[in-house]
């Protein structure tokens, strides 16, 4: 029979040495090109290209296989080839194991808080989530890299669906462009005392600079209201607002209600029982107002621009105009305009500088509330920020794209379709909640991100302890004081250090000490659950053993040969 059997071809092929060998070496070639994915790319694209691949998988199938077929066809065996059968047994197991934790293994991130407990964990793999009718699907994926796509079939409750990733943006970012309907736009990056920033302008949107504030104005610089260097004086009075240009050196006057307001001084840099300043750096801007009633009443007040709610109000024997609500308004603005011949044309409330790209040509200055051009690589200097112009769009549309800048969290294009051909489509930026697709009237949620996987016991951080080196706040060593709770172990606060090197072990979950929230009051743990742990370890022992007999059988059996 056990002739028969050799002679068979595939039963030969399977048991080939030379098979073992290929697949071996197959084996030996494909980890170490694993090995230069992760360190070329990332753990996620070795996973997908190579450990978590199907080839993968059938290569290890067939290596079980031919461990197998090469053990039963020796059958029975020999006493001088136990080291042999027990190291093919050993090898077998340990396929069992890795085949266990593969298919029903898995890791994670566990968050804690000082103070509160938790019985979840989230998935370290994500995975596409789907939602419809009150049940959901998980689907695994391994997203490494831009522009990959992705297609799976999952069934939900009695729906069956298509969900297909079409583009996938590790770091996303809705990516300006020039395009038809747009609006004008400017790139630029804005340096000051926080750091440098790369923002966006539009027509019509306005945002803050280090000590100044920009606005894309909807028409020309012309069209826009008045940009006094100095501020506004701004009444309120009668239910009427009025507002009035502060002139460098007064008076102005405007006339509410019957009422006359005339600034007759104007102090940049305001300091009691100085006389006004020369300069015009507004450090400490003031006015002082005159006020004169319809029946001759007269009074003043001195209004502070940066203390709005501090004035220096009527002396004695002068009314207090009460009723009369004034402010003083100073505000840095920098105005830019898209001009109809093409230019990019701005206007600043503050004193400037342009330095053009070449670095050979002079800068230009520019004063307060004069005109001036903008080309892209230029910039522009203040007292409180550098402005580098990058780019500058006619007509500016956002579309998905890669972002250079790696904080960017990842996003990918995902298409549902239902039985009946109807399709949506979005974007998911990964890790956000569920978003809602509309498939002719039928409702379907999808996500993209870890998969929360409830765990059969809770822990309680009761203190996240970090000591840091002497004299500085870098840490040398930190650990997490839990409590483990467990009504079905009978466990009932069982106290617990997890540190670096000493994790907790608890119903096959391993915790290790990951890393700790910012604030450093919560803890990052992560999570294994291998069940395939436990027979790999034991096909290591039999391997062992079985090695240590095969190399040791002459000392056993001495006359084997002879017999």
């Amino acid at each position: 029979m056990r002739e028969k059997s050799r002679a068979h071809p595939i039963i030969k092929i399977l048991s080939s040495m030379y098979l073992t060998v290929a697949l071996l070496f197959i084996f030996a070639a494909a980890i170490a090109i694993a090995t230069f994915i992760e360190s070329a790319q990332s753990t996620d694209a070795a996973r997908a290209m190579v450990y978590g691949a199907k080839w993968f998988e059938i290569l290890l199938a067939l290596l079980g296989l031919n461990l197998v077929v090469s053990l039963v066809s020796g059958f029975p065996f020999r006493a001088n080839r136990l080291g042999f059968v027990i190291a093919h047994i050993s090898m077998i197991v340990i396929l069992i194991g890795a085949g266990i934790t593969r298919f029903f293994g898995y890791e994670g991130v566990m968050s804690i808080r000082e103070g509160s407990s938790t019985d979840y964990m989230y998935s370290r793999k994500e995975h596409i989530e789907v939602q419809t009718g009150g049940q959901s699907a998980f689907i695994p994926v391994f997203l490494y890299k831009s522009g990959q796509t992705l297609h799976r079939k999952v069934s939900v409750g009695s729906q069956e669906l298509d969900i297909s990733i079409a583009d996938y943006w590790p770091h996303f970012e809705n990516l300006v462009v020039e395009g038809e309907g747009g609006v004008p736009t400017i790139k630029f990056s804005a340096t000051g005392s926080r750091g440098m920033e790369i923002q966006t302008l539009s027509r019509g949107e306005r945002l803050a600079l280090p000590g100044a504030e920009a606005r894309f104005l909807n028409g020309a610089l012309n069209d826009s209201p008045p940009a006094s260097p100095y501020g506004r004086l701004e009444v309120i009075f009668n239910g009427e607002t009025r507002t009035m240009d502060v002139p460098r050196t007064p008076p102005a006057e405007m006339t509410i209600s019957g009422y006359r307001f005339l600034i007759s001084e104007f102090h940049p840099s305001f300091r009691v029982g100085a006389s006004p300043s020369a300069s015009d750096e507004m450090e400490n801007p003031a006015i002082r107002v005159e006020i004169e009633g319809p029946d001759g009443e007269k009074g003043r007040r001195l209004l502070f621009a940066f203390h709005p709610d501090f004035d220096m109000g009527h002396a004695g024997g002068e009314a207090s105009f009460s009723e009369i609500e004034m402010k003083y308004q100073y505000n840095s603005e920098l105005y830019f305009s898209y001009e109809p011949g093409g230019e990019l044309a701005g206007r600043a409330t503050f004193s400037l500088e342009i330095r053009p790209k070449n670095p050979s040509e002079p800068p230009r200055s520019v004063a307060a509330g004069e005109d001036f051009t903008l080309a892209p690589d230029e910039t522009i200097r203040s007292a409180t920020f550098v402005l580098a112009l990058m780019e500058v769009w006619r007509s500016a549309v956002t579309r998905p794209g890669l972002s250079d800048d790696e904080s960017k969290m990842p996003a990918s294009r995902v298409a549902v379709t239902d039985h009946a051909g109807n399709r949506a489509e979005t974007i998911l930026s990964h890790g956000d909640d569920l978003t809602w697709l509309d498939l002719s009237g039928h409702e379907v949620g999808i996500r993209l991100g870890a998969k929360i996987i409830k765990l059969p016991y809770t822990i309680h951080l009761d203190d996240f302890v970090l000591v840091t080196y002497p004299g500085s706040s870098n840490p040398a060593s930190y650990e997490s004081r839990v409590r483990v709770f467990d009504e079905e172990a009978g466990v009932n606060g069982r106290a617990e250090r997890i540190y670096m090197n000493h994790p907790l072990t608890f119903r096959g979950y391993k915790h290790f000490q990951s890393s700790y929230d910012q604030d450093r009051r919560g803890t990052i743990l992560s999570v294994n659950y291998d069940p395939g742990k436990t027979p790999t370890y034991i096909g290591y022992l039999f391997l062992g053993i079985g090695f240590l007999i095969t190399l040791s059988r002459k000392l056993i059996w001495p006359k084997m040969k002879e017999e």
